[in-house]
């Protein structure tokens, strides 16, 4: 927190240098007072305890043994008074057995003592040196305690030539006031109290004089001003009060003595920077290309940048930065035609097989090597390795006076797959039927005629492993089956 500066001790120092002294200092200890070491004493004889009240600064009090204290206690004899300064001068020997510290404490019944002062006495080498050290108390006691802590030097002796306790009787007493205006975040010092709020305080200083100086400081605690200015929303950069920021941020501004009440002035503007960037990464076949932002990307081209205007919050651009894999697959489009059979050259890939003559539309469940046309027509497919695709040319098929789906029943081969003899139902008793067998390449393996029955076993030990074509005719329908041989 700022400070101020301790007005209140200027002014009391003014009043003290325009005033007429008109106290009076009164001793409170005399040699016929009755006086207690703390703890025990090892004096030598003429230098007990009693020299340090006796008035006499020729005289010492000395003791060897300091470990257990350094102070001593008075009896006033019953009348009270009010210490307000104590006086002490060193004793002719080594400045090392000299005190360091003191407390001075009050009792009323000699048993419980208070507090009264606390101070540091600074060492120096001069002997017979007196000084006095002035404390605020307005409390009168019937015993006196002065305590002596530390000493200047090592050592276990101690030695003070004459303590001394005195009253002030004041005069007319001093006073002063002030009245300050601080803005928030400073305080003002009044002797030892610290305030930063706005009131009116007293305070009771110590004058140079030793008695007491009062004085009232009104004081006013401005507020600062705190202003939260309009969000500012921009693309790339903005400049706020002269400085450019290019980050999404609370931009704070401090100027100094700028309100209007004379204080500081804090400006908060939240600050929103919409710089928007992507990119687009993807594999692409060695044939394959990709349209971006109106730009054709190809195995020649696969790396750019593309600036989208006015796509962003705010209405700001979009960079996007292009980088395309190229993945080469080599893929057959060879078609083995053994119409209205046909097989895919290309083995290890995924296949769609599809309609040329419907806008290459797909024919559903056709996703195999092998496709079998049942109508006329022309027929492709696609073929998928990894992510590279590719479609063959159209193959047509010609398939006369023949209806392919005229059967009324389902025909059924079983088992099928088989590893040997096969059981052939046509759901309905042919009439001078026929069956032919063939396998990819549209070979005819066997063929059996004349069938009048509702269904036949086909023996197919002799044939090789794989795939084949089970064409039936009967009285111009024809039906295709496939049949697996493992």
């Amino acid at each position: 927190m700022k400070q101020s500066l301790l007005f209140a001790l200027t002014l009391m120092s003014v009043a003290l240098l325009t005033s007429t002294k008109t106290k009076a200092q009164t001793p409170i200890f005399n040699p016929g007072m009755t006086i207690t070491s703390l703890g025990s004493v090892n004096s030598p004889a003429g230098e007990d305890v009693g020299k340090i009240i006796d008035g006499l600064t020729t005289t010492k009090f000395l003791d060897f043994n300091d470990a257990d204290g350094m102070g001593f206690t008075v009896d006033l004899g019953g009348t009270p008074a009010v210490a307000r300064i104590l006086e002490m001068t060193t004793a002719n020997d080594f400045a090392e057995r000299d005190p360091q510290n003191f407390e001075v404490l009050g009792s009323n019944d000699g048993v419980v003592f208070t507090s009264v002062t606390t101070g540091t006495i600074p060492c120096i080498s001069a002997r017979g040196n007196t000084r006095s050290f002035n404390f605020v108390n307005n409390t009168s006691y019937l015993h006196y305690r002065v305590n002596y802590t530390n000493k200047c030097g090592g050592g276990t002796i101690f030695q003070v030539a004459e303590t001394q306790l005195y009253s002030i009787v004041c005069g007319t007493p001093i006073t002063g006031s002030q009245t300050l205006n601080e803005c928030d975040g400073f305080s003002v010092t009044v002797g030892t109290n610290t305030y930063n709020s706005t009131g009116i305080y007293t305070d009771i200083l110590l004058a140079a004089d030793g008695c007491d100086s009062t004085v009232t400081t009104d004081l006013t605690i401005r507020p600062v001003s705190i202003v939260n200015a309009a969000p500012v929303f921009d693309c790339d950069s903005a400049q706020i009060n002269g400085n450019w920021y290019f980050t999404t941020q609370t931009v704070t501004d401090f100027y100094p003595l700028a309100a209007s009440n004379g204080c500081d002035s804090t400006v908060i503007t939240p600050l929103t920077i919409s710089n928007l960037t992507g990119s687009v990464t993807s594999d692409i076949c060695t044939d394959g290309s990709m349209i971006i932002n109106g730009n054709t990307y190809d195995a020649t081209n696969t790396t750019g940048t593309e600036v989208f205007l006015n796509v962003g919050p705010n209405s700001c651009d979009s960079t996007v930065t292009i980088n395309l894999n190229v993945v080469s697959e080599n893929i057959d489009l060879s078609i083995i035609n053994t119409s209205p059979t046909f097989a895919a050259n290309q083995t290890g890939a995924t296949y769609q097989w599809i309609n040329c003559n419907d806008n290459n539309s797909f024919i559903v469940g056709e996703t195999n090597r092998n496709f079998t046309a049942t109508n006329s027509g022309d027929y492709a497919v696609i073929i998928t390795i990894g992510s590279c695709s590719d479609t063959s040319a159209c193959q047509s098929v010609l398939i006369a006076n023949v209806n392919e789906n005229s059967f009324e029943t389902e025909a059924l081969l079983f088992p099928n797959p088989t590893t040997g003899d096969v059981n052939v139902n046509f759901g309905k008793s042919l009439s001078h039927g026929s069956i032919t067998v063939v396998d990819l390449t549209g070979k005819n393996v066997f063929e059996i005629q004349d069938i009048n029955n509702q269904s036949i076993l086909l023996n197919v030990n002799d044939l090789s492993k794989g795939f084949y074509f089970v064409q039936i005719q009967n009285n111009g329908q024809q039906k295709t089956v496939k049949l697996i041989k493992e």
